[in-house]
Formats: C-alpha cells, structure tokens, sequence
C-alpha cells in the first residue's frame, strides 16, 4: 500500500529512544525536538503527538495529582509540540499531524490533522 510517506520527515513523540523520547513537560524541550528535526533533515513533514503516561486505578479513582499529571504530558505536551511544528508545515504549504491517546492499550482512538496553506484542518 502506497501512502506517500517516501522521503518524508516525522516526529513521534512517546518513542522508547531517540527524539521521540522527549520529556515535553518543558516549553523548551518541544522546540528543541522541532529545532533538532529542522536541523538535521531541512523540513518536519509529520508530526505524531503519542506521548503517553499510565496512570494508576480507573478515571473514578485518579486522584487530582494523577490528574494534573496526564492532563499536563498529554494535552500541554501535544500543544507545545504544535506550537514548534506547525510554522515550518505552513512555510512549505504541506504537513500532517496525527493525536494517539490510549486507555493502557486496551483502545485507541486518534484524530488526524492536515496543513496545507494558511490552515490547519481536521480530517
């Protein structure tokens, strides 16, 4: 199955080595992760926002910490890392962006995002 992704560029965050690896609770470690990209490979083409964190007991037994805790690496970390990567999709009028959220693997539900032009648009 062709999908066109020959030649492309991504970013994967949630990754268990390399860039994808990093710890995006910092404003300054998402840029970094797009400058490093930029830098080693010229472009960012797609960008997967995976970053995932286990936590314990069901939604009804979190308590606000553990809360607190998802919300900023998953919702916070997603959007510092859109912040970095959609400027330089824009500039070449071409980029994916694709959201994984998992409940401890036992489902997966994703959103895709594409941009071309001036916009962003959800699939």
């Amino acid at each position: 199955m062709e999908l066109g992704l020959t030649e492309r560029v991504a970013i994967v965050t949630g990754g268990s080595r390399g860039v994808g690896r990093a710890d995006l609770l910092q404003d300054a470690a998402a840029r970094a992760l797009v400058d490093a990209t930029l830098e080693a490979s010229g472009r960012l083409d797609i960008l997967v926002n995976s970053a995932a964190t286990v936590s314990p007991g069901d939604f009804f037994q979190l308590t606000e910490a553990d809360w607190s805790g998802v919300f900023e690496q998953k919702l916070n970390g997603y959007t510092r890392c859109l912040r970095y990567a959609i400027p330089p999709m824009r500039v070449r009028r071409w980029g994916r962006i694709i959201f994984l959220a998992s409940e401890r693997a036992s489902f997966v539900t994703g959103a895709a995002w594409h941009v071309d032009g001036g916009s962003a648009q959800t699939n």
